[in-house]
């Protein structure tokens, strides 16, 4: 018998042949997510070692035809909002970015002007909830594109200077690449956004790239990669950062989730919220999200499960079996208020509903 990526196999000629033992297995590893803005019975997925995957409430899972330049959809995925049934951005390992406008039944790869020098794995690249042809992509610098389905070919320019150093874990004490992007829906201009480095720093725009603030002036955070960043849609001052890794790496600032109340001020405090102190709570975390319906929910993503707090990060409970979720690493989590659905993505056992 062996076991990889895909599942379980097994051979009884000594591997002259295999016979596959899946079928009701669900090991798929999801890096991101994105639901339909109307439709509930669609979303999309972006898994390790396929293309993008659609599914739909009737006909299940698929995974779309690959492009010219082979997978696609194998880092982050965005649904358009005004023409949510074929237009979507899937991106690839090392900041290659592609779009479809035809449902995936082809592809184009969109990314020219970018420099990928460095780009994290699984690069960031962000659709401003209010512009749908607004992208951000993260690689050792923010870039910017306002043309993304409206243009033949989209145009990419440089929104912001090279990361700072914080970290010091680069032996080369190069540059730390960005990780997570977030934007400040409240602004319609989809001028307001905020980034996440892989050693600890958190920028703010408030002019479109213009001007960046530093939000973490008094290096509260750890020195340590943040994976996630999410943005109070009712309220622009209160954002929450997910951050990796584990507390010995930096054991005089611990913690995992934090959250500032003062976002927008000049100079903005950072807490830390949770999860509490227990063993299963120190592991890397990836992804945090505040509900729309109800600013006070906030969930957590980590290496081994989802985590969940009502009252605005003042306290934690681990979302676990009992509600039917695996304790499988949470790579993102979407939600859509809309449509009314949570949709939780993890990295080795498929996609799952959150009922509520």
């Amino acid at each position: 018998m062996a076991g990889n990526d895909g599942g379980v196999f097994s051979t009884t000629d000594n591997g002259a042949t295999w016979r596959g033992h899946n079928r009701t297995l669900t090991t798929t590893k999801f890096f991101q997510g994105a639901l339909h803005p109307t439709n509930a019975s669609v979303v999309l997925g972006s898994a390790r070692d396929f293309s993008m995957a659609i599914v739909r409430a009737i006909t299940g899972w698929r995974v779309l035809p690959q492009s010219a330049t082979g997978e696609w959809g194998e880092g982050e995925v965005a649904i358009s909002s005004s023409r949510p049934d074929t237009d979507w951005m899937g991106a690839h390992i090392g900041a290659v970015i592609q779009r479809t406008t035809d449902g995936g039944r082809t592809t184009l790869q969109v990314d020219g002007g970018i420099d990928k020098t460095r780009a994290a794995f699984t690069a960031p690249v962000r659709k401003c909830p209010a512009n749908d042809n607004v992208f951000l992509a993260g690689t050792l610098r923010l870039w910017r594109t306002n043309d993304f389905f409206n243009s033949t070919m989209p145009s990419w320019t440089a929104n912001s200077p090279v990361t700072q150093v914080r970290s010091g874990l680069d032996p080369l004490n190069q540059p730390d690449a960005i990780l997570s992007i977030a934007f400040v829906e409240s602004d319609r201009n989809c001028n307001a956004y905020a980034y996440g480095t892989r050693g600890g720093d958190v920028r703010l725009t408030r002019d479109g790239g213009g001007a960046w603030i530093d939000l973490d002036p008094s290096k509260t955070l750890p020195a340590r990669p943040i994976n996630g960043l999410a943005i109070d849609p009712s309220n622009a001052n209160r954002m929450f950062a997910a951050i990796s890794s584990y507390d010995l790496v930096t054991p005089t600032k611990p913690g995992h989730i934090f959250r500032t109340d003062n976002a927008l001020s000049s100079s903005p405090t950072w807490t830390r919220v949770g999860p509490p102190d227990v063993p299963f709570a120190d592991m890397p975390f990836n992804v945090v999200a505040i509900d729309p319906r109800d600013p006070r929910r906030v969930y957590a993503g980590s290496e081994n499960g989802l985590w969940q707090s009502v009252d605005g990060g003042a306290s934690w409970t681990k979302v676990g079996r009992e509600s039917g979720l695996p304790p499988a690493a949470v790579n993102d989590i979407q939600i859509n208020a809309g449509t009314n659905r949570t949709v939780i993505f993890t990295y080795g056992r498929g996609a799952f509903e959150l009922a509520r």
